[in-house]
């Protein structure tokens, strides 16, 4: 059975898959409605677990989606990522990062870490370490197709 998890939270929300297996189509439905699509790398639940690379497509079809019905959301990764994990995630889509073990179970710190998240995502090319900024109104409508 899918699962699709909504959750409103102060000033955003948010749609989340709860397992791997959720279809991105399913999205298409109420994109439109969202401040933010969480995309998980890994199975829900627990923490120091490794990326799974097949999401990377999933990740890459919900960026898609989003670019074409509502260009304001934010597409977050949340599982497995760290300093090799980070630009592959960015690179197929997503703009928000969730990075709990790499960072806060890091044994030389957590600004080492940080560190080498920023170091890592700015081998991207554009110096700046992060995703390029999207020129769209946080409070953008759902584009009409």
């Amino acid at each position: 059975m899918s699962t699709l998890h909504v959750k409103l939270a102060p000033s955003i929300l948010s749609a989340d898959f709860a397992r791997l297996g959720e279809q991105v189509e399913a999205l298409e439905q109420i994109v439109c409605d969202l401040d933010q699509v969480l995309v998980m790398t890994v199975n829900p639940g627990f923490g120091h677990q490794q990326f799974i690379h097949t999401t990377l497509p999933k990740i890459g079809r919900a960026r898609e989606l989003i670019e074409r019905l509502k260009p304001a959301c934010d597409l977050e990764v949340d599982g497995g990522i760290d300093a090799t994990t980070a630009p592959l995630a960015v690179r197929a889509g997503a703009n928000v990062l969730v990075a709990g073990s790499a960072v806060f179970g890091d044994r030389d710190g957590v600004a080492s870490a940080m560190q080498r998240l920023r170091s890592a995502l700015n081998q991207r090319g554009d110096g700046t370490g992060l995703p390029r900024q999207r020129t769209v109104e946080r409070k953008q409508s759902c584009r009409s197709e």
